[in-house]
C-alpha cells in the first residue's frame, strides 16, 4: 500500500504592481472580477440549512 505524500508548499509568488491607471477600465474590470471570486468563494464555504431555503413554485 502506497503512502500518501504531503505536497510540499511553495513560497507565495509576489504579487506584482499594476502599472496601470487606477481609472483604467479594464484594471477596474479585473479588480471587480477578483472580488467577485473572492466572495463568491466565501459563500460557497458557508453551509446553508434547506430550512432556509424558499419553497420552490411549479408552474406548468
Amino acid at each position: 500500500m502506497k503512502e500518501k505524500t504531503r505536497k510540499s508548499e511553495s513560497a507565495p509568488t509576489p504579487k506584482q504592481e499594476d502599472t496601470r491607471p487606477v481609472d483604467d477600465p479594464s484594471r477596474l474590470a479585473d479588480e471587480a472580477n477578483a472580488t467577485v471570486e473572492k466572495n463568491a468563494t466565501e459563500l460557497r464555504k458557508q453551509r446553508v440549512p434547506i430550512a432556509t431555503e424558499p419553497p420552490t413554485v411549479y408552474r406548468p
